[in-house]
């Protein structure tokens, strides 16, 4: 894909004194994370920044950057956790009405996410079962109504 074929060009011009430049920023905001949420149980924040996209509506093949630049904009939380090694879930908790382009419309699930401290992946699957038990989602399909 002409994403794909992009990351790899700019990850082949990194510098290893970048590299190991930015691997000690990921690990100052690690310390940083824990640092501001110890004694923090759970983390709850969106999942997305916006309502579940169309599919294909975030690609943009002949402009990677765009393409890159369209998705970090859809999900800007879930970079944390992935990037620090927290354990997170994302629950189908809410739900949206969209509007396609061409006019029609669809409920369709948002997800909540809940992330916890390492080693806690425990306490996140306990969670979802509970709020699953509150509030089940498995007859939850795009276009149907909760």
């Amino acid at each position: 894909m002409p994403l794909t074929r992009w990351l790899r060009e700019r990850g082949r011009a990194v510098s290893g004194l970048a590299y190991a430049t930015a691997l000690a920023g990921v690990q100052q905001l690690t310390r940083e994370v824990a640092a501001a949420w110890s004694g923090v149980d759970v983390v709850l924040s969106p999942t997305l920044a916006q309502p579940p996209a169309l599919v294909g509506s975030q690609r943009v093949d002949d402009d990677p950057a765009a393409d890159f630049a369209a998705q970090t904009a859809f999900t800007p939380w879930t970079s944390l956790w992935n990037l620090t090694g927290r354990p997170a879930v994302s629950l189908p908790l809410g739900d949206a009405r969209v509007t396609d382009p061409d006019g029609s419309a669809a409920t369709v699930p948002v997800g909540v996410m809940l992330g916890a401290d390492h080693g806690d992946d425990a306490l996140l699957l306990a969670l979802a079962a509970r709020l699953e038990e509150a509030a089940p989602w498995s007859h939850r399909r795009p276009g149907t109504s909760s």
